[in-house]
């Protein structure tokens, strides 16, 4: 029994081998298998899956037909074409570094990373362009929702000259948003604060000159807090501009095109100027004055073309830049305002801030010259007036008129002043002194108020004083006196007594009527009702000069005398020194005729009637 088992087995080996050496003397011009180390009976041995499948021996690669050397799960062998059912439905890589020159696409599920330390996906550093339209860009490295066409981009990374870019379709309605859970807003439910932290210069830039925006007129931000902010060139609506560290309020318009030294030709974001007006630009510390020499020709994408001269201010003309402000000084009579922290727009730098001012311009340039490109003038300013309505050193206040005829100004120093041009016409100082008219002059009036005194003065020369010196004190220094055409003074007590006092030394009061057709008269104020004198106020001694006359020749023919009562100026007194003459006198002693008086060297020596 032992023998015959013995003898099958050797059997079976041997009709094996036969097999196998059929089979290799019949694919010898096709392939070559290759046994190594043992086949074990009744064990499968698989190439290329790890789970049992009809063909767990699959040999492929056999050139010419395509076909397989199959062993089944029976022990069988055979040959056939691969079939579907010959592929097992999961893999398992082989942990080797495999270059995959195929598409893989991922229908469902997702790709996981777990290394602990290591986890990255690695593109070549071949390819690096912006995003393009139509075709995809070669610098995308990650398209996140694929958006690419003619007229979009794709939401996507990628990476083009030393820039990484994110990439959205284009349509208005597309932005970048940072998300957290702070939910401010129904609109945006979850937003968060963006935190830049950049490297070396940290500027964070536009991508291109004169690109892109913070924020719209429909959509402002909130604040913006900065610690510095220096502004060039920057236009705000149609009313206001900044430039050179100011801030100039008129017309303004903004270039929409870079405009090289060479050019005659302004490109405007608006339509607001007109021929003959100055423009003035200024930018990275240069700055040009230009003159409209044509009407805007409308532009295909909406702006505006001007023909100008330029190098109005003589500086030399300048290469300006997309989105340079342009300022319009306009023509003759036209005004702005010129708010300054350093200097105002004037070239030069003579005017010195902080300062508020408004100017109006006084004359157009001269295309041909640029003579008149500075020709504007303040109307009103306040702050530092340097440089400004005379003002020659750094002077606080405020000023409002023209500079060069009639103006007020207020400062800490002057105090209040009215000028006309440089000189000052009235001014209430800082110490109290009041002054009509002006200061130092020979040929007008003026009147000086202080704390102690009133002066008025005519023509160089003090004419009246009002001041105090332990009592209240009044000096004519001049004579008062009228001429033809003048009013006569007055001088009228309302009650109480009007006294006229002279000095301790018994100086006198003196009235000199000056000539006239009457030989002049000291008048009383009424007919026969003011007294000279009174009871109690009595003159000590009455002086009156009377002329020497000749004999019987009446009294007051062209000489002095006294009129003793008679109010048609008949009843006279003089005298004459000689012959005995006699007067006659109108008296009610005497009622058949008149009283005479017989007088010898001028005293009465007889009365009778």
């Amino acid at each position: 029994m032992t023998a015959r088992r013995d003898d099958g087995l050797v059997l079976l080996l041997v009709l094996i081998g036969l097999l196998l050496l059929m089979l290799c003397v019949a694919r010898t011009a096709h392939a070559q298998v290759t046994i190594a180390d043992q086949i074990v009976a009744r064990q499968k041995v698989v190439a290329g899956t790890t789970t049992a499948s009809s063909s767990p021996l699959t040999i492929v690669g056999l050139p010419g037909s395509g076909d397989i050397l199959r062993v089944g799960a029976g022990g069988s062998v055979g040959t056939g074409p691969l079939v579907a059912a010959d592929i097992p439905s999961v893999f398992t890589r082989r942990d080797v570094n495999e270059p995959i020159a195929g598409l893989w696409s991922f229908t469902g599920g997702s790709v996981t990373f777990g290394n602990a330390t290591s986890n990255f996906l690695l593109w070549p550093t071949a390819g690096t362009t912006t995003p393009t339209l139509a075709t995809r860009s070669v610098g995308t490295r990650l398209v996140l929702f694929p958006q690419v066409s003619a007229t979009q981009y794709d939401y996507a990374l990628g990476v083009a000259g030393g820039t990484l870019w994110a990439s959205l379709p284009g349509a208005s309605a597309h932005r970048f948003a940072w998300f957290a859970s702070d939910e401010d807003t129904t609109a945006e439910p979850a937003d968060q604060d963006l935190v830049a932290e950049l490297t070396g210069g940290r500027d964070f830039l536009p991508g291109m000159q004169y690109s892109g925006r913070l924020g719209t007129l429909t959509r402002k931000w909130l604040t913006l807090a900065a610690a510095e902010l220096q502004v060039e060139t920057l236009v705000a609506q149609n009313t206001i501009a900044t430039i050179g560290g100011r801030v100039l309020v008129g017309t303004t318009t903004v270039l929409t095109a870079d405009m090289p030294a060479a050019s005659t030709t302004l490109y405007t974001k608006h339509n607001n100027l007109a021929i003959n007006q100055t423009v003035y630009l200024e930018a990275g510390g240069q700055y040009e004055g230009m003159v409209i020499a044509s009407t805007p020709v409308p532009q295909p994408d909406g702006t505006f073309a001007y023909g100008v001269f330029r190098n109005m201010d003589g500086s030399g003309a300048n290469a300006w830049l997309a989105g340079d402000a342009v300022f319009n000084t306009g023509t003759t009579g036209t005004g702005w305002i010129d708010l300054y922290a350093l200097t105002s727009m004037r070239p030069g730098g003579a005017e010195f801030g902080p300062t508020i001012v408004g100017n109006v311009r006084t004359a157009n340039t001269a295309t041909g010259t640029g003579a008149n490109y500075t020709a504007w003038a303040p109307r009103w300013a306040v702050g530092n007036l340097q440089g400004l309505y005379g003002y020659t050193g750094a002077t606080y206040g405020s000023a409002f008129g023209d500079p060069n005829s009639t103006f007020v100004a207020v400062d800490a120093t002057n105090g209040f002043r009215v000028m006309s041009g440089g000189l000052a016409i009235g001014q209430w100082d800082t110490a109290g002194v009041v002054t009509i008219g002006p200061a130092t002059s020979s040929t007008t009036g003026k009147m000086v108020i202080d704390s102690d005194s009133v002066d008025i003065s005519y023509r160089g020369s003090t004419l009246f004083s009002i001041y105090s010196s332990g009592s209240s004190l009044a000096q004519f220094n001049t004579p008062l006196w009228t001429t033809a055409g003048l009013f006569t003074p007055t001088i009228w007590w309302g009650s109480g007594d009007l006294a006229i006092s002279t000095s301790l030394n018994l100086s006198n009061i003196i009235l000199t009527p000056g000539p006239g057709p009457a030989g002049g008269r000291v008048l009383p104020g009424n007919d026969a009702v003011t007294p000279l004198g009174s009871a109690t106020k009595r003159w000590n001694n009455l002086h009156v000069q009377l002329p020497v006359q000749t004999p019987y020749t009446a009294p007051g023919s062209g000489f002095p005398y006294i009129v003793t009562g008679d109010a048609a100026d008949v009843t006279r007194l003089g005298y004459a020194c000689g012959i005995t003459f006699t007067l006659t006198f109108s008296s009610p002693i005497c009622t058949g005729g008149p009283l005479t008086v017989d007088y010898h060297c001028g005293v009465a020596v007889a009365a009778h009637c």
